[in-house]
Order: C-alpha cells, then sequence, then structure tokens
C-alpha cells in the first residue's frame, strides 16, 4: 500500500515538475547573417547601390514574465558589408542596431515557438570611395533609422539555458532593407 502512495505521489510530482513556469531575467549572445540593402543618394552625383550579407552578432537580455511572454533588450552590428562597383568604386556599411521587443512563446515541452514585436533604433555609417586618376575621393555618411522590428523562431529551453534560432525584420525607410537570421543561446538566472 506504501508503495503504492508513493508511486502515486511520484507521479504528481512528475506532472508538477512539468508545469512549472520558466520566469526570471536572462542574458544571451547570438550569432548570424544581417541580409542590408541599401540606395545610397548623393545629390545630383549618383545613386549607389549597396546590397550585401554580413556576419552579425547580438547581444540580448531580457525578463521572461512567465512560460508565455518576455521582454527583452538587444544590440545588433554588422561587420563589413561592402559593394564593389569595378575599380572606380568602392562602397562599405556598417549597420547596428538597438531593439526593445515583447515576445510571445508557445510552449511545447522543452521546444518552443515564438514571435515579437518591438522597436529599433538603428544607425547605418556608410564610407564611398571614388577611386579616381589624381587620387581617391572620400564621401562618409551616417544616417539613424528607427521603426517597428518583428521577429519569429525556435527556442530550445534546458534547466538553465537556451538554444534559439530566430528570423528578424526590420521596416526601414524607403531607401533601405534590412534583415538578420541569428541562432544564440540564452542564461536564465
Amino acid at each position: 500500500m506504501f508503495r503504492m502512495l508513493g508511486f502515486v505521489a511520484c507521479l504528481a510530482l512528475v506532472g508538477a515538475a512539468q508545469a512549472q513556469e520558466i520566469r526570471g531575467a536572462y542574458l544571451g549572445a547570438a550569432y548570424g547573417l544581417v541580409s542590408f540593402d541599401e540606395r545610397i543618394e548623393l545629390p545630383e552625383v549618383a545613386i549607389i547601390p549597396v546590397s550585401d550579407t554580413a556576419g552579425a552578432y547580438r547581444l540580448l537580455g531580457g525578463f521572461q514574465l512567465n512560460s508565455n511572454y518576455a521582454i527583452e533588450l538587444g544590440w545588433t552590428k554588422t561587420s563589413g558589408l561592402s559593394e564593389d562597383l569595378g575599380a572606380f568604386l568602392n562602397v562599405d556599411a556598417e549597420f547596428e542596431a538597438a531593439t526593445l521587443r515583447g515576445i510571445a512563446l508557445a510552449p511545447f515541452g522543452s521546444l518552443s515557438m515564438f514571435g515579437g514585436l518591438g522597436y529599433y533604433d538603428a544607425t547605418i555609417r556608410t564610407d564611398i570611395v571614388f577611386n579616381l586618376i589624381d587620387g581617391p575621393l572620400r564621401f562618409s555618411t551616417k544616417d539613424s533609422d528607427s521603426g517597428l522590428t518583428a521577429v519569429g523562431g525556435i527556442q530550445f529551453d534546458l534547466s538553465r539555458i537556451s538554444i534559439r534560432g530566430e528570423y528578424e525584420w526590420f521596416d526601414t525607410d524607403g531607401n533601405t532593407d534590412a534583415s538578420s537570421l541569428n541562432i544564440g543561446v540564452l542564461f536564465r538566472f
């Protein structure tokens, strides 16, 4: 009889352990690719297209309110995005963005699908070099952009670590398109 009660108690505890919510603060890092397309307009000179995919790293931190909702801050920076238009013109760009977003998770055991919306504030620094016969002619621009960002992906949760794959899209102005595909690790406190 005591063995049977012990067995039933163990089954009840296993169900309770599965039902425990994940909550609390977390920090993480991710690496991925940023796809970037921009039309740089030099007044009365030219329109220069820059289209490249470059490596990017992302640092993030957040607070998971319960198993279904989280609030997250992030910072993304690319390595050099570049476009070489023959020997005459070289363009290098760098994309950096800070994000604040709300995340909704749909957990299925230790695997969760998630999606979220938020706000981003980005800086795009562009260096343009015209290789002329008399020597190089250099231009530099620094543009700011902000707006809506949307994210979706899959997250695999272990006890204190989560592994995440995500796609993020930035609603940029009319001259620029940017999105990222990342894989990252989150550490929970």
